[in-house]
């Protein structure tokens, strides 16, 4: 007869992964974010900074997106996944975007 065996251990958590930053985006006027500015942040931050300085830096994967980017709103919030630091600095990922870390989740 067929048996069952398993090492694995259960942890509770979020379901996303291993590590997860939410992230609070805003656009030019620091309250707001526009489609196009968010479009701009996602792209720089899953390929790595590129309008800042340093030049290059750590790339995460978006793993939801939560608000609504009319320029209008307030912040658009983001989940990334990855073992890097999020630059905070003011268009670090796109032009006058900024990126605010407001919670980390760390599941190892």
């Amino acid at each position: 007869m067929a048996s069952i065996t398993s090492y694995a251990n259960a942890k509770a958590g979020n379901g996303l992964g291993g590590r997860t930053i939410i992230v609070a985006v805003t656009g030019t006027d620091d309250t707001n974010v526009t489609q196009t500015e968010l479009n701009g942040f996602i792209k720089g931050v899953t390929y790595g900074e590129t309008a800042g300085s340093p030049a290059q830096t750590d790339a995460f994967s978006v793993a939801a997106v939560s608000g609504t980017a009319d320029g209008a709103s307030g912040a658009v919030y983001v989940a990334l996944q990855g073992t890097g630091t999020v630059q905070e600095t003011k268009g670090d990922y796109f032009t006058a975007t900024k990126a605010t870390v407001t919670t980390t989740f760390n599941q190892a």
